[in-house]
């Protein structure tokens, strides 16, 4: 049986429970995390806590929606036992209240794709099982190169505790190339970060040129079987040595055999899609869904016609 619980009504301690022993676990689906992202977040749930479903929802001219919130990749169907049967009852599941449905799910419910409504993402994985020498031998010559490039400008890799500084740097390199970011987004970047520091599931790794100066940073969730990559930056000095290159390779060499998977979390953007690859990362794709149970007038209204 799928129930569907507000708020308030979800049992956090049972919830986090179910997240740390499903077979297809994410961070970004921990309780905390959620309360970060989507402070009203509602869910889906089976039996006693089974498998759920995390409903990050809000709403906007009196309409309720949902959505995937910002600095996350992945939610959907999340358990022990799932199946295609059980992951297609819990999106119909979804309560017609909600008007609009426009959520990313994990590639473990790839039978949604079955429905119109629902499209690929892709991602990128880097098996981490092998040894590191094993695993750098996956990676292009051109990759190789860039690595080296950066060794010889004297960079140099070094973790940092600061959250604050961290999505400091991120937001000065970052802000202008991207238009669909606000200062709320590096806010709640700097808080997410935080929260995983103080509960160890997270790494702020830089590179420092020669005198001391950052000129790239990269945080990284640790959780489940996965090192996850996900908010990074370079100076223009950082990219003209290549600093991406030989951050990202640190946290590859540190993390092999220790992890099952380092998880580039993305992308269909084509550059980022052709860095992810030079380091011998596969393609996975997962569902995103598009429900729209707007009427002609509400779509009219909130300029969302699909």
């Amino acid at each position: 049986m799928i129930r569907y619980l507000k708020h308030n009504e979800i049992d956090k301690v049972k919830w986090d429970e179910c997240i740390e022993g499903a077979e297809n676990k994410l961070i970004y689906a921990l309780s905390w995390y959620l309360d970060i992202v989507s402070p009203n977040w509602d869910a889906l749930i089976s039996d006693d806590y089974e498998s759920v479903m995390p409903l990050p929802n809000r709403s906007k001219w009196g309409i309720r929606y949902i959505f995937t919130p910002r600095f996350i990749q992945q939610l959907g169907v999340i358990g022990k036992r799932l199946n295609d049967e059980l992951v297609n009852k819990f999106f119909t599941a979804i309560p017609s209240f909600f008007k609009l449905v426009e959520l990313s799910l994990n590639e473990n419910n790839e039978s949604i794709i079955s429905y119109s409504s629902a499209t690929k993402k892709i991602n990128y994985k880097l098996n981490l099982e092998g040894p590191y020498s094993e695993i750098q031998r996956g990676y292009s010559r051109n990759c190789n190169r860039n690595i080296i490039k950066a060794k010889h400008a004297g960079l140099i890799t070094i973790e940092s505790k600061n959250s604050e500084e961290y999505s400091e740097f991120i937001k000065i390199h970052l802000e202008k190339q991207i238009s669909k970011i606000s200062s709320n987004d590096f806010n709640l970047l700097h808080q997410i970060t935080k929260e995983c520091l103080i509960r160890k599931k997270a790494e702020i790794v830089y590179i420092q040129n020669k005198s001391g100066e950052t000129v790239a940073a990269g945080s990284f969730l640790l959780f489940g079987d996965r090192v996850i990559f996900t908010v990074c930056a370079s100076s223009p000095e950082g990219k003209a040595n290549q600093a991406m290159h030989l951050l990202v390779n640190s946290q590859i060499e540190k993390h092999a055999g220790n992890y099952k998977w380092f998880d580039f979390s993305g992308s269909n953007i084509k550059g980022v899609a052709y860095f992810n690859s030079t380091f011998g990362a596969e393609i996975k794709e997962y569902p995103f869904i598009i429900l729209n149970r707007l009427n002609w007038f509400e779509k009219l209204f909130s300029g969302k016609f699909r």
